[in-house]
């Protein structure tokens, strides 16, 4: 049982490192050499869920930078204000949702499951 989980967890990891951070903002994705590397479920979910915690790290990062645009610079970004603030929503749904994934994840991890 716990085998299945560890798998479902991997897999939404991946999918969440490849699409749900990636729509928003520019972030790194999974390196594809530490998930070949890894001998087994625990090191791959391990490995994926490194990565999207930096991605987490790097959105929060670049949400803040688009918010102090939007608060200190309005006249600059007066044409693009609109896509900014979308992209900030967008951005902190996203992290959002990652962030619950980490959550399942690190307690499969820490034989929470």
């Amino acid at each position: 049982m716990r085998k299945n989980k560890l798998g479902k967890v991997v897999l939404a990891l991946t999918l969440a490192t490849s699409f749900i951070i990636g729509p928003s903002l520019p972030v790194n994705t999974l390196n594809p050499t530490a998930v070949s590397e890894a001998a087994n479920d625990s090191e791959i979910l391990q490995a994926q869920a490194d990565a999207l915690r930096k991605s987490v790290r790097d959105n929060k990062i670049k949400v803040k930078a688009c918010e102090l645009l939007l608060n200190n610079f309005p006249d600059l970004v007066d044409s693009i204000r609109l896509d900014l603030e979308e992209l900030v929503e967008t951005s902190k749904e996203s992290q959002a949702k990652s962030e619950a994934l980490l959550e399942q994840a690190d307690k499969l991890l820490n034989g929470g499951y």
